[in-house]
C-alpha cells in the first residue's frame, strides 16, 4: 500500500511542478536531463491514471520490447503524457478508450497516445499549440497545457504531429532521439514511512490533488475526511479531527479565512498549510497566525509523512 502511496504523490509532485512551470512560462527554467526509459514513464503515468480517470474510460497499453532509453527530463516527460491524457479524457465525456503506443526505429523512440474522443475541428488543428487557444469552457481550464507540451518535445530535441477526425479520435504522435548512453540506477530503497492512527481533514480544492493526498495518508494508517474548499473545511471541522491539511489558494473561501473560522470552531486542532505558492520565507508570517507547520507542493512522501506526524507528536517542524 505504501508502494502505491509513493507513486501517486510521485504523480502529485510531477503535477506540482507542472504548475510552477505554467506559472513561469517567460523563464527558461533549468531542467535535468538523464537517460529514462520511455516504456517505465508511460507506466508510471497509466498507474496514476487507473485510479483517477472515470472507469467509463478504458486505458490500453502497446508497449515495444526494445529498449526506449531517451534522454530528458523525467519531470517533464511526465507532464508530457499526463498533459495529454487530461486532454483526451476531456475529449471523451461519455466514455472511450485512451491507447498509449511506443515503437522504436532506427535511432528513434516514438509514443501515440490515441483516444477515440469527439476530434478536434480542421479549423482549429493548426493552432492547437499556440498559448492560450483553447476549445473548453473558461472554466475548465487556460489552454496551457499543449503549448507546453509543445515546448518540452522541442526543447528535447523531439517532434510532435497529431491526427484528428472529428466524432472518431485523435493521435499525438511525438518522437524522441534514441540515446545510447548507460543508464543509472536512481533506485534507492524502500524506507519504512511515519504513519498513525489519528483522524485527520485534507482540504485542496484540485480533485486529482485531493484523492492522491487522501490515499496516501489512509495508506500511512489515518482516518481522513476530505474537503474540497474552506467553507467544506469550516462546516466539517470537528474536536475528533487532530490535523488538518490545508490549501492556501482556493474557491468559495481561501485558506486564511478558513484557518480563522477552524480555529474559532475547534481551537485545538493542529493545521498544516500546504501550497504550491507560497515562498518558503513566509512560512514564518504564517506560523504567527498560528499554524503548525508548512508543507511545499509538489509533495515528497517521506517529507509529508515525517511532518504530520512530528505535528501530530507535538515535535517543532
Amino acid at each position: 500500500a505504501l508502494k502505491f502511496a509513493d507513486v501517486i504523490v510521485k504523480a502529485a509532485k510531477r503535477a506540482g511542478q507542472l504548475t510552477r512551470q505554467l506559472l513561469s512560462l517567460s523563464r527558461k527554467d533549468a531542467v535535468t536531463r538523464r537517460v529514462v526509459n520511455l516504456n517505465e514513464a508511460v507506466r508510471t503515468t497509466g498507474k496514476l491514471l487507473s485510479e483517477t480517470l472515470d472507469r467509463k474510460i478504458r486505458l490500453e497499453f502497446d508497449l515495444t520490447p526494445e529498449t526506449t532509453n531517451i534522454k530528458a527530463d523525467e519531470t517533464q516527460l511526465g507532464q508530457v503524457l499526463l498533459n495529454l491524457a487530461i486532454n483526451a479524457r476531456d475529449a471523451m465525456p461519455e466514455g472511450g478508450t485512451l491507447r498509449f503506443t511506443t515503437r522504436t526505429e532506427d535511432d528513434k523512440v516514438t509514443v501515440r497516445v490515441t483516444d477515440t474522443g469527439t476530434g478536434i475541428d480542421p479549423e482549429n488543428l493548426s493552432r492547437i499549440f499556440d498559448p492560450f487557444f483553447t476549445t473548453k469552457e473558461k472554466t475548465k481550464g487556460t489552454g496551457l497545457g499543449l503549448s507546453v507540451v509543445y515546448g518540452i518535445v522541442k526543447q528535447t530535441g523531439g517532434t510532435i504531429d497529431v491526427k484528428s477526425e472529428l466524432d472518431l479520435g485523435t493521435e499525438f504522435i511525438i518522437t524522441f532521439p534514441a540515446s545510447s548512453e548507460p543508464r543509472k540506477d536512481t533506485a534507492q530503497k524502500e524506507t519504512r514511512l511515519a504513519g498513525g492512527a489519528e483522524k485527520i481533514m485534507v482540504v485542496d480544492d484540485e480533485p486529482e490533488m485531493l484523492n492522491l493526498l487522501e490515499t496516501a495518508m489512509k495508506d500511512l494508517g489515518y482516518t481522513v475526511v476530505c474537503a474540497k474548499n474552506g467553507m467544506e473545511a469550516v462546516e466539517q471541522a470537528a474536536e475528533d479531527i487532530k490535523l488538518v491539511i490545508l490549501d492556501m489558494i482556493m474557491p468559495e473561501m481561501d485558506g486564511m479565512t478558513a484557518l480563522r473560522f477552524i480555529r474559532q470552531k475547534t481551537p485545538d486542532v493542529k493545521v498544516l498549510i500546504s501550497s504550491g505558492y507560497t515562498s518558503p520565507e513566509k512560512v514564518p508570517m504564517l506560523e504567527r497566525i498560528g499554524i503548525e507547520g508548512f508543507v511545499q507542493k509538489p509533495y515528497e512522501l517521506g517529507k509529508l509523512a515525517s511532518t504530520v506526524r512530528d505535528v501530530l507528536d507535538g515535535v517543532a517542524v
